[in-house]
């Protein structure tokens, strides 16, 4: 909990306090880009860390549940610091190893390419919203005398929770759309984009290159 406790406040820093400033003044990544940098990767150790430690910590909490598991020994005594070294290790690896985030002030968020942002807020909108109507649903029929028309919304949530994400590929990833029309029409892509070279009359060569997708 103590671990948890320092990554969500770190985590708060980011998400709220820092977010809400360069939010407000319309910070770009030009403008500051090594304090972007450095909020980037303290965001992203911060939410690797609590990830990985949420998930151990509910892992505890089930063996506190049901002692006869056999997992709670590895969280017995002094092996508690092994994981502790673990949550550590791992959030400094995703702060100072990897690619951290950088601020959109277009999109009030954090992204790994701030480009592509809108499509892929579109993308998790709708893979996330069918999900969570679904799963809403399902708990409030279990406990609840649910009318008929909410069943049928709950059943369609699930299906398309499962059954839109090819969709919402199709229709919002370009390079799954770039992908898919190579395998339909592999001869057409091929034929555009060759390349061809044309002889002038004082024999100057020109080579002319016909692309029709980027």
């Amino acid at each position: 909990m103590f671990v948890l406790g320092i990554y969500d406040l770190s985590s708060t820093c980011i998400h709220s306090v820092a977010t809400g400033i360069l939010g407000y003044y319309g910070v770009a990544y030009c403008d500051y880009p090594r304090l972007n940098l450095i909020l980037g990767s303290i965001a992203l150790g911060s939410w690797m860390g609590c990830c990985i430690t949420s998930m151990t910590l509910a892992v505890i909490r089930i063996c506190d549940v049901c002692p006869t598991l056999k997992i709670k020994k590895l969280f017995e005594g002094r092996r508690i610091y092994f994981f502790i070294f673990m949550f550590w290790a791992y959030g400094m690896y995703a702060a100072f190893l990897s690619k951290p985030v950088t601020f959109s002030s277009s999109y009030m968020s954090w992204f790994f390419d701030p480009q592509i942002g809108n499509d892929i807020l579109l993308q998790a909108f709708f893979f996330c919203i069918f999900h969570l109507i679904g799963s809403i649903l399902y708990v409030y029929m279990q406990f609840v005398s649910a009318p008929e028309f909410l069943v049928l919304i709950s059943q369609l949530a699930w299906q398309f929770g499962t059954g839109s994400v090819c969709i919402v590929y199709l229709t919002l990833n370009r390079s799954i759309q770039k992908s898919v029309l190579k395998m339909i029409f592999p001869k057409y892509l091929a034929k555009t984009n060759q390349v061809s070279v044309i002889a002038s009359s004082d024999g100057r060569v020109f080579e002319t290159a016909q692309v029709q997708m980027s």
